[in-house]
């Protein structure tokens, strides 16, 4: 509920602190904070250049219904948050709720035919991130992927009921996390490569 001059106080006070102790910080994009929407956050990287995101674009994918429209001029729209990604957070989103099952890096998503393929939807704009990070890394920078797949407790796996009538997580997310390691290291040598035949 800020208003963007408090965003604003808000944002370069982390700076300053990240400054002052030469450490990192990057501000989440996420739902029901200061980043909460696209064209918030978009309009904010317009009167602080400088402010850093840690990409968790689960929020963005499911909060603001990214598959309705054209989906590719969102992603236009939103390269000054790709461009300013320092950190990311691994959560795949569908549609309608903010943690899906994947099957792997090649198969479809568990999904209903006619979908929208949320597993490539997630690949590019993990891939449109790493190439914004890779674009603004200087000698030592290191882009952690975070796999962030958070229990039921909280709501964000959901639950079914077993062959026993109990419920359970629909997915193991060990597993899961162990996917999306592999799904990103894909993702970032596509980037390294095509960064590669453009030097060239």
């Amino acid at each position: 509920m800020e208003s963007d001059s408090e965003v604003d106080l808000l944002v370069e006070a982390t700076l300053s602190a990240s400054k002052k102790y030469q450490l990192p910080a990057f501000i989440e994009t996420h739902r029901a904070t200061i980043t909460q929407d696209m064209w918030r956050t978009v309009e904010l990287t317009k009167r602080i250049p400088e402010v850093r995101f840690n990409a968790d674009f689960s929020h963005y994918y499911c909060g603001q219904e990214m598959v309705y429209g054209d989906f590719a001029a969102k992603l236009d729209f939103i390269q000054p948050i790709f461009d300013r990604v320092g950190f990311m957070h691994g959560r795949i989103a569908a549609p309608g709720y903010m943690q899906a099952p994947i099957q792997n890096s090649s198969d479809r998503p568990l999904m209903a035919v006619g979908e929208p393929n949320y597993l490539e939807h997630f690949k590019e704009m993990w891939r449109r991130a790493m190439k914004g990070f890779k674009k603004n890394a200087g000698p030592g920078d290191t882009l952690v992927f975070s796999p962030e797949l958070l229990s039921s407790s909280i709501y964000y796996a959901r639950v079914f009921p077993d062959a026993h009538g109990t419920l359970a997580e629909e997915s193991d997310r060990y597993a899961q996390a162990l996917l999306y390691r592999d799904i990103a290291l894909e993702c970032f040598r596509h980037v390294q490569l095509s960064i590669n035949d453009s030097h060239e």
